[in-house]
């Protein structure tokens, strides 16, 4: 008996009728009409996927719902939606969610009618996929001249899913963190790992790694220094080292010149007093200077030249023999990345100077503003620092 009609045999005696006749008579009887087909599975992930199918009211008020499961025994069904009861084949979608990733489903949907008759569609599978985690890069954040941790977010994508970092001097890095659990959920978790022994003032390369049975997402490659410890007080032979990495503009006898050069600072004496300490510095400097307007040669300039750093309570003054200028401001433990504004003290001379730490891994931004508001700028990054 085929699915598309019904067959209904009769024996029949058709006397006075049709005449007398014991042969079977064949009357085809329509099968009901089609009241629900199952469509196709569509935007599937790995924990979701949304059902589609339609639904033929045939003018009887008509309800839906879908089964899903892993077999054709189905065992899920989604609520009771309405249809409505008009003649038109109603479209019909429903979101699914809390899927295992890489598993075969069998879905169908089923029409229910006035009676009541529940009537199912044809059985249709689809596979939810297997993805790979997500990966992102955090922050750095510094605990000492020699440790850190690196931090950053991941996302296991619904699967057991695990993560390093990956760290070195270059970018092909050489070290690793030990792999540690980042679970199994659908949102980004925030992870983190200390590494310590570091150079101090020395860069690396780091990124973030993460590792399911989809696949592996590592970040781009990202870069670090490590800072210093620029803590008072210090000792006589304490040196550090800055170069110029953008010129110094400024003006001088009508010239404007631009200085690019390397300083080098050492504590040659210290003085302490009930309120205050004076380091006596001696800065050997080795300059270029290069005439911009008018257009000259450039000159390359080394000499010592001395200065003190007076420290009272927890500011710092920097004097030039000149009495030109002064800085102040307030002492970090560490030169990191951030943000600290440094004040100033109006010099006796012909500019006032400021000295802006930035907190970026020894940068000092040096502004220099002239007398009739010119102003200067450079930035002095740190290339090294000693303590006896």
């Amino acid at each position: 008996m085929s699915r598309s009609r019904e067959t209904l045999i009769l024996t029949s005696l058709l006397l006075g009728i049709t005449g007398c006749s014991d042969s079977p008579t064949e009357v085809v009887v329509p099968a009901p009409p089609v009241r629900a087909a199952t469509g196709q599975a569509t935007s599937i992930n790995a924990t979701f996927a949304t059902l589609n199918a339609t639904v033929y009211p045939k003018g009887e008020w008509t309800t839906y719902f879908f089964e899903l499961g892993t077999t054709t025994s189905y065992g899920t069904r989604t609520s009771m939606s309405y249809a409505g009861g008009g003649t038109d084949p109603v479209p019909v979608t429903e979101w699914v969610s809390g899927l295992i990733p890489g598993t075969l489903y069998h879905f169908r949907v089923v029409a229910v009618i006035p009676a009541p008759d529940t009537i199912p569609g044809g059985d249709r599978t689809f596979r939810t996929i297997v993805t790979a985690p997500l990966a992102t890069l955090g922050r750095v954040r510094v605990t000492s001249t020699t440790s850190i941790v690196l931090e950053g977010s991941v996302n296991p994508m619904a699967l057991p899913t695990w993560y390093l970092f990956e760290y070195g001097v270059t970018s092909s890095y050489g070290q690793s963190t030990s792999p540690q659990d980042a679970g199994s959920g659908m949102m980004p978790v925030s992870v983190s790992a200390p590494i310590g022994n570091l150079i101090p003032l020395g860069s690396y390369h780091w990124r973030l790694v993460a590792v399911n049975s989809g696949g592996t997402a590592a970040t781009p490659d990202s870069t670090f220094s490590m800072p210093v410890d620029l803590e008072f007080p210090l000792a006589v032979g304490t040196i550090w080292t800055y170069r110029f990495t953008e010129a110094l503009n400024f003006f001088s006898a009508g010239i404007q010149k631009s200085y690019k050069g390397v300083h080098v600072w050492e504590i040659v004496s210290v003085s302490h007093g009930p309120n205050s300490t004076v380091y006596s510095v001696n800065d050997s400097q080795t300059d270029t200077a290069h005439n911009i307007m008018p257009q000259g040669p450039d000159v390359i300039t080394s000499r010592v030249t001395p200065f003190t750093i007076v420290e009272i309570q927890d500011s710092l003054a920097l004097n030039f023999p000149e009495g030109s200028s002064a800085f102040v401001h307030t002492l970090s433990r560490f030169v990191q990345p951030g943000g600290d504004t440094l004040s100033t003290t109006q010099g006796n001379g012909s500019s006032d100077e400021i000295l802006r730490c930035v907190r970026g891994i020894g940068v000092i931004d040096y502004t220099v503003v002239q007398r009739g508001n010119n102003p200067s700028s450079t930035v002095m990054t740190l290339l090294s620092f000693s303590k006896p």
